[in-house]
């Protein structure tokens, strides 16, 4: 990687939404702070959505998107944070080992021990933000391929996390330094060594060959195979988009890799194919909402029926955007026979539709149903 791209994404952090990030964590989480044992579970809530924006940023940068990630509400939730426990559970993992290093055999292998941890840390990082698998992550065959590819570029990242980690420990060592002035040198420290990983899995992607992770084939180099890994790879990343709470930028993601392909419906299609299997049904609904008026207006009315049959069964609050494309679903679903689906489809109308001027059939609806 060019010494002057480095540097650009080392400057991620520096942009509006990130340095926001930064500037309102510092006060809070010094806030925090003053506040003792009060202000734990300040502290708490905090470090975890600042690690859920750390791999929204992560994920902003290897999909190079135009603007970085701004934090959402949705990424102070602890609960849907499952790649920031698993890093906290490395980084914690790495400070007691060192730190039963150096008790146990001096501070020259403590800090062997530290180089060790930091040494293999952007490897699982990097995995796991390209296959939204936490397992894979941990996969040894495949961080040692990851590795060997990126040669000199591993290297690189190795060093600039080693000289962040001591840069960030020597700040905060500094009694000169405003406290607030020590926490923002650590945030930017963690987010741009997580903006360097994702630059060069974004560089780099062509080269790492993660698809045969889990096993020594390879995968075929036909245009059919290319593609099939290339939407398997986009649809992990909205995965871990969405598992990480950022479901703004999830779906901010989803329709710009729409628009970019030559058939939008085609590209609905399979994409709610994959998402359809998720437990969690919002983003599928979503897709659904978008999918179901232009399977309509191609008078695809039985894939259309079929999709809303497997929405209502995965999620019954599941209505369309449209009361005009509601009522003519349900008139589609009650020709097909399917009446519970239908009756279902306009259960508390007004609550889905208020005020909205298909009342009046909607009632007629209802009223034919219950014959």
């Amino acid at each position: 990687m060019r010494t002057k791209t480095a540097f650009g994404f080392l400057a991620v952090p520096l942009g509006t939404a990130p340095l926001l990030v930064i500037l309102t964590f510092s006060v809070l989480l010094f806030l925090a702070l003053k506040a003792t044992l009060f202000g734990l579970p300040l502290g708490l809530l905090l470090f975890t959505g600042f690690l859920n924006y750390t791999f929204a940023l992560l994920d902003s940068v290897i999909n190079d998107d135009a603007e970085p990630p701004v934090l959402s509400i949705e990424m102070m939730n602890p609960v849907s944070a499952p790649r920031s426990l698993v890093l906290l559970a490395l980084v914690l993992v790495a400070f007691f080992t060192s730190q039963a290093a150096v008790y146990w055999f001096g501070a020259a292998l403590g800090v062997i021990a530290g180089i060790g941890c930091a040494a293999i840390l952007p490897a699982l990082l990097a995995i796991q933000a390209i296959t939204g698998s936490t397992v894979q992550a941990f996969n040894v065959l495949t961080a040692v391929r990851l590795i060997g590819r990126l040669g000199a570029d591993y290297a690189t990242l190795v060093v600039f996390v080693v000289a962040a980690t001591l840069i960030g420990m020597f700040a905060l060592s500094l009694a000169i330094l405003p406290t607030l002035l020590k926490l923002a040198i650590a945030m930017y420290l963690w987010l741009a060594s997580f903006c360097l990983i994702g630059g060069v899995v974004r560089e780099r992607g062509d080269d790492l060959g993660l698809e045969d992770a889990w096993t020594p084939e390879r995968f075929e180099s036909d245009e059919d195979a290319d593609q099939e890994r290339l939407r398997t790879q986009f649809v992990d990343r909205i995965y871990a988009e969405w598992r990480g709470g950022a479901h703004a930028n999830a779906w901010q993601s989803v329709m710009e890799r729409v628009g970019q392909g030559a058939n939008v419906l085609v590209e609905l299609e399979w994409l709610y194919e994959r998402i359809a299997r998720w437990p969690d049904p919002r983003l599928a609904n979503r897709l659904a909402r978008e999918i179901l008026p232009r399977l309509l207006a191609a008078r695809r009315n039985g894939e259309a029926v079929d999709m809303v049959r497997a929405r209502v069964r995965a999620d019954p609050q599941f209505r369309l955007q449209s009361s005009g494309d509601l009522l003519q679903i349900v008139g589609l679903v009650r020709d097909a026979g399917d009446r519970p689906t239908a009756r279902t489809l306009l259960h508390d109308f007004d609550r889905f539709y208020p005020d909205d001027a298909a009342r009046t059939a909607a009632t007629e609806l209802i009223q034919q149903l219950e014959r």
